[in-house]
């Protein structure tokens, strides 16, 4: 049994499709198909069960797809044993959400970038879902949202910070003079709000365990052109208090008091259960676990 058949039966397990696998590993299709039918020989089992162009692993690769995980990982901890006194130089890929990426990023990845200068550092944003999609599939290091804390099994959050979620808008607006209020003061007022993700999803869900609704009168998943929105007076925004804190400093907008309405979410750092924590990844979980703390 070769080990490069226990990364390829990871992969493959990981996308469930031998040619996104492939493409992962940058492997033709046919040589991983050719490495899977000999791992299944070798263990005298099937691994994957293929249903036309549909696999999903049999209770067998269910079982055996743990096993390899952990000895790719003892493999790599063994590499990094004996580096452990050398200077960071590896490379760290994370995927994060708009939001984080233009708010809390740039002075939380400079403060990195200092301490670890010989860390190469990618960075891509997303939504939500394709961020985790992204995590899932093995092709970014670690996850960065602001969310409802994770209920996934599939992931670990490593670190994490509550952030509240509040109402702005232009100062000397009908939304700004009825503060403080009731939400129920403010419903009749046009709103900008995210498309259904997750700042979305925590209002709505909210306003119908009251019985109510709202309708904005612009929606959109970049939280940059909805603050922008709010700031020309289109309607009220609901967005993580960090992504409007400069926009309160400057007194572009205001916050509207809302009585009785405490939205909180979180800011986490994820990782996926079976990625191995290279040194480069402890160094940037280590840091935002003190930058949060």
């Amino acid at each position: 049994m070769e080990l490069q058949s226990l990364r390829t039966f990871v992969a493959v397990a990981r996308h469930l499709s031998f040619s996104k696998a492939a493409a992962h590993l940058d492997y033709s299709q046919a040589a991983v198909t050719v490495q899977i039918k000999r791992l299944e020989e070798d263990l005298g089992v099937r691994l994957f069960d293929r249903l036309g162009k549909t696999i999903r692993l049999t209770a067998q690769g269910e079982i055996f797809y743990d096993h390899a995980v952990e000895v790719l990982n003892a493999l790599k901890e063994a590499k990094a044993s004996v580096h452990r006194d050398e200077v960071l130089d590896g490379t760290l890929s994370i995927a994060t959400v708009d939001s984080l990426c233009l708010s809390v990023f740039p002075d939380l990845l400079t403060r990195f970038h200092r301490a670890y200068p010989q860390i190469k550092i990618s960075v891509t944003t997303s939504a939500s879902p394709f961020v985790l999609e992204a995590l899932q599939n093995n092709t970014v290091d670690l996850a960065a949202i602001a969310d409802e804390d994770i209920k996934d099994p599939r992931f670990i959050c490593r670190a994490s910070a509550e952030e509240q979620m509040v109402f702005a808008a232009v100062k000397g607006s009908q939304a700004a003079l009825r503060s403080p209020c009731v939400i129920e003061d403010l419903l009749d007022l046009p709103f900008v709000l995210t498309e259904h993700a997750s700042y979305r999803n925590v209002l709505d869900y909210t306003l119908r365990q009251r019985g109510l609704s709202v309708d904005p009168v612009f929606q959109c998943n970049n939280t940059e052109l909805l603050a922008h929105m709010c700031r020309q007076g289109v309607g009220i925004s609901f967005l993580p208090r960090y992504v409007l804190q400069a926009d309160f400093d400057r007194g572009d907008l205001v916050r509207i008091d809302v009585k009785n309405l405490h939205i909180p979410i979180s800011c986490q750092i994820i990782q996926h259960k079976d990625k191995w924590v290279t040194p480069e990844m402890q160094a940037f979980i280590d840091f935002v676990e003190a930058s949060w703390s």
